[in-house]
């Protein structure tokens, strides 16, 4: 089982959010994910909820995917986003974490690529609260965050928790971005 926590704070420093629910993979879907993260609060009282699955970690057919939780029930899992090159080849998306600020809109950060050595930061965002989403969209100068939601600063600026792998080391830090991503 993976405990969920749904972030009702908007992201900022310092706020817990209160375990509110349990999500085990045959809630959701067999095959669909290895590892739920985090969640958002989404409209109606709604959990929302986000994982990557295929066939196998790295396998090209890995994508986004997500549940909602409502009226006590997880929804079958929806296949959000998957991954390709600018020539289509397909490649597998990583780490979703959902934000949800204080703007209203619902931004979806995964990374796409072979490896983590590999990867590059994306996102989407979703106007309605997850019942659809723009194109993906590329990070600019960023990685974006790897699998912790960003906190809001209190000049509006958004911090991501993020890291790089090279065959030798791990790098973690902290992205600054004045424009979400």
């Amino acid at each position: 089982d993976e405990r969920v926590r749904a972030v009702g704070a908007g992201g900022r420093a310092g706020a817990r959010a209160p375990l509110v629910a349990r999500v085990r993979r045959r809630d959701v879907g067999e095959g669909v994910g290895d590892r739920v993260l985090p969640s958002v609060d989404g409209r109606d009282g709604r959990l929302v909820v986000a994982c990557f699955g295929g066939d196998y970690e790295g396998s090209p057919d890995v994508c986004i995917w997500s549940s909602n939780l409502e009226k006590g029930q997880w929804r079958p899992a929806v296949k959000l986003i998957c991954g390709s090159t600018a020539g289509r080849t397909a490649v597998p998306c990583w780490n979703p974490v959902f934000f949800k600020p204080s703007d209203s809109n619902l931004y979806l950060y995964y990374k796409a690529g072979w490896s983590p050595r590999e990867w590059h930061g994306m996102m989407i965002i979703s106007k309605d609260q997850g019942q659809s989403w723009s194109s993906p969209v590329a990070l600019k100068e960023i990685v974006g965050p790897a699998k912790n939601k960003p906190l809001v600063t209190h000049t509006g600026a958004w911090l991501f928790p993020s890291s790089r792998e090279s065959t030798d080391r791990w790098q973690v830090f902290i992205e600054l971005s004045a424009d979400h991503g």
